[in-house]
């Protein structure tokens, strides 16, 4: 019984390394042609316009004596316009050859 037992187990041990050689093998095998690619295109554009404007208007204040006060006025205009645009496409394909292994069980 014990030598029956001994032998069953050792020819399933080298049943399943042999199973495992089989599928290490078909797993580390070349696949140079597995239909992998990736595209990508990008359309990029930037509009940038600023524009500044400062006057015075020629003026002149002047203040004499106690607590006198002299005003003045001044302009300052600034715009500033920013535009940005971006298209991307892009394309990914991976298409890999698959091993099936039916083991009858």
């Amino acid at each position: 019984m014990n030598r029956a037992l001994s032998m069953l187990l050792t020819i399933a041990m080298v049943g399943s390394l042999m199973f495992m050689g089989f599928a290490g093998t078909a797993a580390a095998a070349d696949h140079k042609d597995d239909g992998q690619s990736n595209t990508a295109i990008v359309d990029q554009t930037q509009k940038v316009e600023q524009g500044a404007s400062a006057s015075s208007d020629g003026s002149v204040a002047l203040a004499f004596g106690d607590d006198a006060t002299a005003n003045t006025g001044n302009s300052v205009e600034q715009t500033s316009e920013n535009t940005q645009d971006a298209t991307v496409d892009q394309d990914n394909t991976n298409i890999a050859d698959s091993i099936f292994l039916d083991l009858g069980i």
